[in-house]
């Protein structure tokens, strides 16, 4: 109640400014921020030589109390100014000064805002634990997807996301910094981009086929094409008829079945390929590639894991654009294969990996995440590597060879350290899967083991850890840390890049 009256309060104190001029200024009075970076702006004072910024925790109506603690944060030219909150996700009380010719500040008005921080992204429920600190790329900041979150390297979380107007807690994935400064990720279902301040700029259509059942939607990975298309991965479902004479294995096709129809007495076997689909802006479809006119029968039941009947999990996981070559790599996990094709007209060009069913421990990759080109165009691959019990996921390295047996020469690996290396992965450990990133430069990548596991990364080619974190959310009935479950991270290299993102939020380009 206390809080209703002073916002109240605060109101009629706008009202009453405001009449006075027309004045404007952002955080508006009583806004509910989710940054710490937050674009500070007024309305420009005739003759002013510059602006200074004083903020303080709390609200205040008073001038005297104000003065008493505040503290200056920015000073600027202009009458807007980008600055960290010094305190925290905590209610702030500030004002922007004017700077008159002799230097001195003309006390503004007061005004108030919230830097809000759910209960459950706060830092006794959800942390990023820094195990090294960072000896390079101190000025960076890493986005991580399970935590809906950005953190600076020591683990402060300086921006997360806010739930979509009129939906709930809801599975985010692969945030990615696109190259106009906003973000793509995958919210749910929705494949969508914002920018800084959580405005919906964009969204993929739920169009019949990802509507029709839960499987058929946007998954795994989203990415901004430089000509403003956005290229999103989906799934289409293909139902195989059964076999009643055999039990390992599948007949045929049978396109008609779209539910298992118990008056039909059809038993079937529903497979999902993966679809790859790109809009223009408006968010008409302009492209896609099914995957169903390239796999068959035989990819189902010849490349099925050891102690399977058949591999029914043909959807794509992963997916790199390369534009300079009008080349696209795409990652099956189910059959542990990476196959690239040629844009627009997708024909297959090459397939990597895993062909016949006994190569499983000698195939350069096993039910691999995340495949990308670095800039040196060498294929980078984040290996589950799950049927070695003992062995360990590990970031790769490959350079495309066709005189080699899986099409493939590897050139780097490095095993991932979990957990500080107290933790060896085993057969139980299913939810294995992670990222990996070139950083500029080419000789440094920052690598995700995500899962269960919630490690990342920072190493260079001479496989020295540059950096380490783990993210951790609090498990109340164990009374304990553990590692929070993510899926994939990417990184803002610097303050400027962040500070133009918001800009772009602004109105800036």
């Amino acid at each position: 109640m206390k809080l209703l009256l002073l916002f109240f309060t605060f109101s009629l104190l706008f009202l009453s400014y405001s009449s006075f001029g027309q004045q404007s200024f952002s955080p508006q009075e009583g806004e509910s921020v989710n940054y710490l970076f937050v674009p500070f702006s007024i309305t420009p004072v005739q003759g002013a030589q510059g602006y200074e910024l004083e903020v303080m925790q709390g609200f205040v109506l008073d001038d005297a109390t104000f003065s008493a603690q505040k503290i200056k944060i920015a000073v600027s030219a202009k009458p807007k100014v980008i600055a960290k909150l010094p305190f925290g996700y905590k209610n702030y009380t500030w004002r922007m000064n004017a700077v008159d010719a002799n230097g001195v500040a003309i006390p503004a008005t007061l005004h108030h805002f919230t830097a809000t921080l759910p209960q459950s992204m706060d830092s006794e429920h959800l942390r990023l634990r820094i195990v090294k600190p960072a000896t390079a790329y101190k000025d960076a900041y890493i986005m991580v997807d399970g935590s809906k979150a950005i953190y600076d390297m020591n683990g402060q979380m300086v921006w997360y996301l806010k739930n979509l107007p009129g939906d709930k807690e809801t599975e985010v994935r692969d945030i990615k910094l696109t190259a106009n400064h906003t973000l793509t990720l995958l919210y749910g279902s929705k494949a969508i981009e914002i920018d800084y301040k959580n405005k919906l700029l964009w969204s993929a259509p739920l169009n019949d086929d990802t509507t029709k059942e839960p499987d058929e939607k946007y998954h795994h990975e989203v990415i901004k094409l430089a000509n403003g298309h956005i290229m999103v991965m989906s799934s289409v479902p293909v139902y195989f008829s059964k076999d009643p004479n055999r039990k390992d294995t599948v007949l045929a096709i049978n396109d008609q079945i779209a539910n298992n129809d118990p008056q039909r007495n059809q038993k079937y076997q529903k497979v999902l390929f993966a679809k790859l689909i790109e809009y223009d802006k408006q968010g008409k479809q302009v492209w896609e590639w099914n995957s169903k006119g390239f796999f068959n029968l035989n990819d189902i039941y010849y490349r099925k894991s050891p102690h399977t009947v058949g591999n029914f999990y043909l959807h794509g996981n992963a997916f790199h654009f390369d534009t300079k070559k009008s080349m696209i790599y795409i990652s099956f996990k189910g059959i542990s294969q990476i196959l690239k094709i040629h844009y627009p007209d997708g024909k297959a060009v090459a397939t990597f990996g895993k062909k016949v069913l006994d190569d499983y421990q000698n195939a350069p990759f096993c039910e691999q995440h995340c495949c990308r080109l670095n800039k040196a165009g060498e294929l980078m691959v984040f290996n589950n590597n799950m049927l070695n019990e003992q062995g360990r996921p590990c970031a790769q390295i490959y350079k495309e060879n066709p005189s080699k047996k899986y099409g493939l020469q590897k050139i780097w690996e490095w095993d991932c350290l979990l957990n500080n290396n107290t933790h060896i992965p085993t057969q139980d450990d299913k939810a294995r899967f992670g990222s990996i990133n070139e950083l500029p430069g080419g000789t440094d990548l920052l690598i995700s083991v995500c899962g269960q596991f919630g490690d990342m990364f920072i190493v260079n080619r001479s496989k020295e850890i540059l950096w380490h974190a783990i993210a951790e959310r609090w498990d109340n009935q164990r009374k304990d840390w553990a590692p929070a479950p993510t899926y994939r991270t990417d990184y803002i290299l610097t303050q400027k890049e962040l500070e133009k993102m918001i800009e772009v939020s602004e109105g800036g380009k």
